[in-house]
């Protein structure tokens, strides 16, 4: 039998899974137990390496999460069009005030990093 295990993970995670494994294959070895104190070192290891299974896990969870993107990603062009149809409105001043809040005079030099935050305060003026 063969099996193929692929694990895209952060390197620590990877690590830890593979930890877990050689124990698991350590504990799977140690078949033949005979006595009561056996059973409770063998229980212990398998414990022991559940909550490393466990940790594995949440890890997994967290990188998950952290690749969801949390806020939509807008382009220039995006901004540019909102702040456009607000200066039509009549808020020219208020769109100005907002481009210098991020430390700069022109849409253009605002960091890409900041449109989701900029079109957020875009929509309070609106």
């Amino acid at each position: 039998m063969k099996i193929t295990i692929t694990i895209e993970a952060p390197d620590d995670a990877v690590k830890m899974f593979l930890d877990m494994a050689g124990a698991l294959q350590t504990i799977a070895k140690t078949v033949t137990v005979t006595t009561e104190k056996q059973v409770e070192e063998v229980a212990k290891e398998i414990h022991k390496h559940t909550k490393q299974l466990d940790a594995f896990k949440a890890l997994a969870e967290e990188q998950k999460a952290a690749e969801r993107p949390t806020k939509p990603a807008y382009t220039l062009e995006q901004v540019r069009a909102k702040l456009a149809d607000l200066q039509r409105q009549g808020k020219r001043a208020e769109v100005k005030a907002l481009i210098q809040s991020f430390g700069v005079s022109k849409l253009s030099e605002v960091p890409a990093d900041k449109y989701a935050e900029l079109m957020a305060k875009a929509e309070e003026i609106a």
